[in-house]
């Protein structure tokens, strides 16, 4: 009886652990690219939030209908007021990224419009 594995044992054995280092890779660049998106979107709506509060926190009555865009920490950034659905809100929505990837809304009562 011969001890020992055949060459044919031994070359499969291999490529099966070729194939599981290979989906250990895949799954691992995967998994990194997904932290890396949930890290930037995470990033985008942190500043749509501290754009919002800013928004709020500033006189309600001086609320007029504006649309203004800019770049900041390197996101495209759009801020618009716009008339609400009764004569004393208005409707704020901050928009953060190139495919609204962050949008928040609120309303909130301002001066009455004529």
């Amino acid at each position: 009886m011969k001890k020992g594995l055949t060459l044919v044992e031994v070359l499969v054995a291999l490529v099966i652990a070729c194939v599981a280092v290979a989906a250990l890779a895949v799954s691992a660049r995967a998994a990194v690219r997904s932290r890396a998106a949930t890290a930037m979107r995470h990033s985008m709506f942190r500043l749509a939030e501290r754009t919002l509060e800013e928004m709020l926190a500033s006189d309600p009555r001086s609320l007029r209908e504006s649309v203004t865009a800019d770049v900041v920490s390197g996101f495209p950034r759009r801020c618009r007021v716009s008339a609400g659905p009764r004569p004393d809100l208005w409707r704020i929505e901050v928009t953060v990224g190139d495919r609204d990837d962050a949008r928040l809304r609120t309303l909130v009562r301002g001066a009455w419009r004529e």
